[in-house]
């Protein structure tokens, strides 16, 4: 069975894993919830900045 994704959800996925990737350890589980809600609330604001390293 395949798996289709969209550049849409391409482009969210690599905001959080961007975002997470930035803080190694999370405390608590809700620190790591509150920095994939904030990713994703940037990424739906138009904040975000994609570049490639």
């Amino acid at each position: 069975k395949a798996i289709y994704t969209t550049n849409a959800v391409e482009s969210l996925n690599s905001v959080i894993r961007a975002a997470t990737k930035r803080r190694k350890l999370f405390p608590n589980d809700d620190s790591a919830r509150k920095v994939v809600y904030l990713a994703i609330e940037q990424y739906a604001s138009g904040e975000v900045i994609l570049s490639r390293v």
